[in-house]
């Protein structure tokens, strides 16, 4: 990183007056550094981007084995993933693996030499060839043995993952959904064209995903670095799966790549709270093809995105000159389902989005299937709230009393409670 003192250092635009600043998003295989002025007297420092394909295990390359893999019980499940099934054949050896359409199964566990147990991971709807690999490559194969079905066993929906953000990173969480509904008029606001990104459904506050861009701000502040590449060599993509977060396999389990981050950092009265800081990463000033930009608003290649964890904090304990630090996480799980996601607020400014204060705590909202089955869960500190959701259909959704009919298909819903009042985007 490199820190000009005439000129300010940054890959986002300036909207006021600032001291220092800087940013950088999605990291490449390689480091490509920049510096470029932008018009308005700031310049780009540091800006790489990856998209490394992933996948599932494949066969191994090794041989077809008969009798490695005769049966498998039982032979249908949830889309969702999560399936306990058992699979018999002979030869089964500690370490084996177990692919459905090439797709890893989790918890293997080999009982025996003729049994082994394992979960199945999601997928979409379908009939698919499961495997057996043993550690050497070989492998059985059962075609079509089992069966994806979006109504087979298994709860509909559960409570998500939300855990309790900060009001400020509550507010990112509204302004960067806000753009994402309509981008067009974001970008009127900011004084841009924006009307060729498209509409993008919500995203949803993961706690894991936030407990990792805390943790790497807090890192940028302890040990004076800006980079997503820390200095123990751990990139983005590290800090996720060390969260436990369960990346779905096409963002690979690669430590020292990044296809998740936004990183930002300044000082003084520029980068020192939500508003602010959520411009400069859509406005993107110098940084080519706006990659801070394209991953809030989720431009192709970046659309696939469901969950986030947004963190912002002034005022960072650090031995460095920069104050204010700034981690955004953006990915998509292994499990892949929709969220209903919202907020329950009071919105004081007439603005259409929770900030500071605004937020609602211990709310109550149910989510009801209509068959029996629903949970209660209520909205944190700020307001928030999500249910992720296994099995496409309308549900019952009450806040506070106040109940609407929500249907989910593939992305994810947004229903807030505003002033009393559902409202549904």
């Amino acid at each position: 990183m490199r820190i000009a003192t005439t000129t300010l250092t940054l890959s986002l635009a300036v909207l006021t007056a600032c001291t220092v600043v800087g940013c950088k998003s999605n990291k490449d295989h390689s480091d490509r550094n920049q510096s470029a002025s932008s018009t308005s007297g700031v310049s780009t420092n540091g800006w790489d981007m990856g998209n490394v394909p992933g996948g599932g295990i494949n066969n191994g390359g090794g041989t077809f084995v008969a009798g490695l893999l005769t049966a498998i019980a039982p032979d249908i499940g949830n889309t969702a993933g999560g399936t306990d099934v058992t699979i018999n054949g002979n030869g089964y050896l500690i370490g084996m693996q177990v692919t459905f359409d090439g797709q890893p199964a989790t918890d293997v566990v080999v009982v025996s030499p003729t049994e082994l147990t394992c979960k199945t991971p999601p997928h979409a709807a379908g009939m698919v060839d499961v495997s057996t690999i043993l550690p050497n490559g070989n492998y059985g194969l059962l075609p079509q043995g089992f069966t994806y079905d979006p109504n087979a066993g298994g709860d509909p929906f559960r409570i998500a993952d939300y855990g309790n953000p900060s009001a400020g990173d509550q507010e990112l969480l509204e302004l960067a959904n806000r753009a994402r509904r309509n981008p067009t008029a974001e970008g009127q606001r900011l004084g841009l064209d924006l009307s060729a990104y498209l509409p993008q459904p919500p995203l949803v506050m993961n706690e894991f995903l936030y407990a990792a861009a805390g943790a790497h701000s807090q890192d940028m502040a302890t040990r004076a670095f800006f980079d997503h590449l820390n200095p123990d060599g751990v990139n983005a993509n590290g800090r996720v799966l060390d969260s436990t977060y369960k990346l779905h396999p096409s963002f690979t389990t690669q430590r020292t790549i990044n296809r998740t981050e936004n990183i930002g950092v300044g000082s003084g009265n520029q980068f020192n709270n939500p508003q602010i800081v959520h411009d400069l990463f859509v406005i993107d000033a110098g940084v080519p093809n706006f990659k801070h930009r394209q991953m809030i608003l989720g431009a192709p290649g970046f659309d696939d995105r469901r969950e986030v964890g947004l963190f912002f904090r002034t005022n960072l304990a650090s031995p460095g000159i920069y104050e204010h630090f700034c981690t955004e996480e953006f990915a998509r799980s292994a499990t892949d389902a929709p969220f209903i996601v919202g907020t329950v607020f009071q919105d004081n400014d007439n603005d259409g989005i929770a900030r500071g204060a605004e937020g609602e705590s211990g709310i109550n909202v149910t989510l009801d299937d209509g068959n029996g089955f629903s949970l209660t869960t209520q909205s944190a500190d700020a307001g928030g709230w999500a249910f992720e959701v296994f099995r496409p259909g309308t549900y019952t959704l009450t806040i506070n009393g106040q109940s609407t009919q929500v249907t989910v298909a593939a992305d994810n819903v947004k229903v807030d409670l505003v002033n009393g009042q559902i409202r549904t985007y």
